[in-house]
């Protein structure tokens, strides 16, 4: 089912840092909340009992603030909920977008304060290696790539549990860039950055994988084990990891 109206999100019906001390939580949240405003094409997913239900995209511009605000009520209304039911959200934390990132932190972090409902970060590109495990092998090694500007991009390394082999970092890409895979027999490359990156990591140990982006489904779907951890992040000093300071006027498209 999809819905479209002039400049509000088209919406599909899914079947199928520091931490913050509250009490004790054994049961998944009713209704979460997954926002990711990382990148130009941001996200917002409502899941219900751990089930996507409702899922939009929202392509963002210098309006964004306004269009992630109307993107989360309109999917509520559809939804037939108020945001009052919500348990919890979970944000993107970055690396991305300086602007995209802080619209969705502060979006985030005033509902967690009106609600008074956790907040629950998850690492962005985490999520973009989450949506690539299906496909791969056990001992398989997985690199996300966020365009930044010129040869930049952000990326890490993580293995098939999504444990960082190193540090999330910014990269210039350069002749050399091969030569930090050199321990891996098989690594998994995708995201925003991936096909400027492939001329620079040319053998065979690489397999590109396209049309990956960070998304507020796996935002959503990785925030539920921090749940069951009472890992939320404290509402009082939480910021985006931005990682990088933002180049105004100056980003790709992809950024």
């Amino acid at each position: 089912m999809q819905s479209h109206w002039d400049e509000s999100p088209s919406f599909f019906i899914l079947r199928g840092a520091s931490v913050e001390q509250r009490p004790h939580i054994t049961n998944p949240p009713v209704y979460l909340l997954g926002i990711d405003t990382s990148t130009t094409v941001g996200s917002v997913a409502l899941f219900h009992h751990q089930i996507p239900i409702l899922s939009t995209t929202i392509y963002l511009d210098k309006s964004h603030a306004q269009l992630l605000a109307r993107g989360i009520d309109s999917l509520l209304a559809l939804a037939g909920i108020t945001s009052r039911q919500l348990s919890a959200i979970a944000l993107s934390q970055g690396p991305g977008s300086y602007t995209g990132l802080r619209i969705g932190a502060s979006t985030a972090k005033g509902l967690c304060f009106s609600l008074d409902i956790p907040l629950i970060s998850v690492d962005t590109l985490a999520s973009m290696a989450h949506q690539v495990l299906p496909f791969a092998a056990p001992e398989d090694i997985f690199c996300p790539m966020i365009d930044a500007r010129r040869m930049e991009l952000f990326w890490c390394l993580y293995d098939s549990s999504l444990q960082p082999l190193w540090p999330v970092q910014a990269h210039v890409l350069s002749p050399e860039s091969e030569n930090l895979f050199l321990n891996y027999s098989h690594v998994w490359i995708f995201g925003s950055a991936s096909t400027k990156a492939a001329p620079f990591l040319g053998t065979d140990r690489f397999q590109k994988v396209e049309d990956i982006r960070p998304s507020a489904l796996s935002i959503g779907h990785l925030a539920y084990s921090k749940w069951l951890n009472q890992q939320f992040a404290d509402l009082a000093y939480f910021e985006p990891f931005y990682l990088k300071e933002f180049y105004s006027n100056k980003l790709t498209n992809d950024y």
